[in-house]
């Protein structure tokens, strides 16, 4: 129960902004970002509330599965709030930038501004303030914007190069073409989404194929902001799917010695169903998604 839930809860950390692959599906795609960040919040709850259900279940079936805290180790009501004070300033740091976002009140970039001052904040409040943890903080944010840059410009080019080529428009009119409803071609590439996601990184992914099956959706009449975060979805659920899902190499490369890959297999493996039965549920209610965006203030 322990070795499944932590790789599957770290897939929701792309899907419930913000989010780095949706950050690289915006800039490749043409679609708002911010868009994107709230279109994710719903289908990432839903995503929380099946594994909670489930683990609950399993629990009520078998109580081995998670045994009671002994009475001796268990905090008191009072220790419970008093401890919810570390977490409540990141908690309003994040309501601070997704509200921005929502009530149009600042772009995501400026967003990210008021989140890294906040950040300073939070950690003068926690007395963590000090020049070698803000070097680690400046150092490692150059590091991660500079892969995503260097993604955002191989993507591009990739997606120009296609263009020039003719390749995106040959293998949409292939898609458009296929003696399939749009439904069925849906399907289609979120199977080779999928298959693709036990073999190759993410970011990978979404750099080859995004920039060829987001014409042929549009051809198709989706909306780009539904198909982007369906899209993302699919790409995200192959972090966790075996035999290369990416999250349960880095579960592995935690240093549990008692624990091998096969362990790691049978443990996600339940929680892959419940992502694609989220995914469903977006693909048949597309208000899922939809229905935040809608009310953003513009």
């Amino acid at each position: 129960m322990a070795i499944g839930c932590i790789p599957a809860g770290g897939a929701l950390g792309p899907l419930i902004p913000p989010s780095i692959p949706m950050i690289l599906v915006g800039n490749l795609s043409g679609v708002s970002v911010g868009k994107l960040f709230m279109a994710g919040i719903l289908p990432g709850l839903i995503c929380s509330a099946f594994f909670v259900v489930y683990i609950a279940i399993k629990c009520l079936l078998n109580p081995s599965l998670g045994p009671p805290i002994p009475a001796a180790e268990r905090s008191t009501w009072r220790e419970k709030f008093v401890s919810l004070w570390g977490v409540l300033p990141p908690i309003l740091l994040i309501i601070l930038v997704l509200g921005g976002i929502y009530t149009g009140a600042c772009t995501p970039s400026e967003a990210g501004g008021i989140g890294a001052a906040g950040a300073l904040i939070c950690s003068a409040c926690y007395g963590n303030f000090n020049r070698k943890n803000l070097w680690w903080a400046v150092t490692t944010t150059m590091r991660v914007n500079a892969m995503v840059m260097w993604l955002v410009i191989g993507g591009a080019s990739f997606s120009s190069l296609n263009g020039i080529t003719g390749v995106t428009h040959f293998i949409r009119d292939i898609l458009v073409a296929l003696p399939l409803s749009p439904l069925g071609v849906l399907l289609l590439m979120l199977v080779i989404l999928f298959i693709m996601g036990m073999f190759i990184e993410n970011a990978s992914i979404i750099m080859i194929c995004l920039p060829i099956m987001m014409p042929a959706a549009i051809e198709l009449k989706f909306d780009p902001l539904w198909f982007g975060l369906v899209f993302t979805m699919m790409v995200i659920i192959g972090m966790i799917t075996p035999i290369f899902g990416y999250n349960l190499f880095y579960f592995k490369g935690l240093g549990h010695e008692d624990v091998d890959m096969v362990d790691i297999y049978i443990a996600i493996f339940p929680y892959i169903p419940l992502m694609l039965v989220s995914l469903a549920l977006c693909i048949i209610f597309p208000q899922i998604v939809l229905w935040i965006p809608s009310m953003m203030i513009r």
